[in-house]
């Protein structure tokens, strides 16, 4: 126990009055322990206040958020049969800012990026990479310019990982109750989860909770990545930044 508060106590009393009887010395030990109990519940109670109001200015900020409009425009029709593949995303003299009343992050952006292809975006820190990849999702609104995607599923695997709650077969195949097996089974394979699974006792069963507190880094990183590469919709985008 900390008598440090009850010694400070006892002798800033003494040095007040220079003497310290019996009824002082009950009177401070009654004092202290009523104080202390009453500070232990005021302590308990702050970081459950705290955190009320953080939910409240989150909720808050959430509802009073105008309604985001999709200005992305979809690709009608498909490529005839031989001839070169299309434009999965286009982008024609895209602007963005990242703030209200802020400078632009984006700039005249034009870009086109083409179906089967891989695509590696590269830049400095705070370039603007990762708003480039949530303008595709529609997460940031435009300036100026415009979008046009061949398809509105997109796998997006962030650098920010974000697992559901459920068994890991589950997770990844969107939780659909009759999954392709086979794309499944490849998916384990082309994502290096198959060692991982045979580890554990209930193999895709495993139950995943608390964000993936249960796996490790590097399993949530795979099977992050592993949502993104199962889809029977073959025009599927997937955008996976590190």
């Amino acid at each position: 126990m900390n008598l440090t508060p009850a010694l400070a106590f006892i002798v800033y009393n003494v040095s007040a009055t220079g003497s310290l009887d019996v009824d002082t010395l009950f009177k401070l030990v009654l004092l202290t322990g009523m104080l202390a109990r009453s500070v232990n519940m005021i302590a308990s109670w702050f970081p459950l206040i705290l955190g009320g109001v953080a939910s409240y200015v989150r909720i808050q900020s959430y509802l009073i958020e105008g309604t985001r409009l999709d200005q992305r425009y979809i690709s009608v029709g498909k490529g005839l049969e031989g001839s070169e593949p299309r434009p999965a995303i286009s982008l024609r003299g895209v602007c963005v800012k990242a703030v209200e009343d802020s400078s632009l992050v984006l700039r005249d952006v034009n870009v086109q990026i083409m179906q089967h292809n891989i695509v590696l975006c590269h830049g400095p820190m705070g370039s603007g990479k990762s708003i480039f990849a949530k303008v595709i999702l529609a997460e940031i609104p435009l300036s100026s310019g415009n979008i046009e995607i061949i398809s509105k599923k997109v796998g997006y695997c962030d650098q920010t990982l974000w697992l559901p709650q459920g068994t890991i077969r589950d997770i990844i195949c969107g939780f659909d109750p009759s999954p392709n097996e086979s794309r499944y089974l490849e998916s384990i394979h082309a994502c290096c989860l198959y060692d991982d699974l045979a580890s554990f006792p209930d193999g895709g069963l495993k139950t995943v909770f608390n964000g993936g507190i249960n796996l490790s880094g590097g399993q949530r990183q795979r099977l992050v990545s592993n949502t993104t590469s199962l889809c029977q919709d073959e025009q599927l985008i997937c955008l996976i930044l590190y």
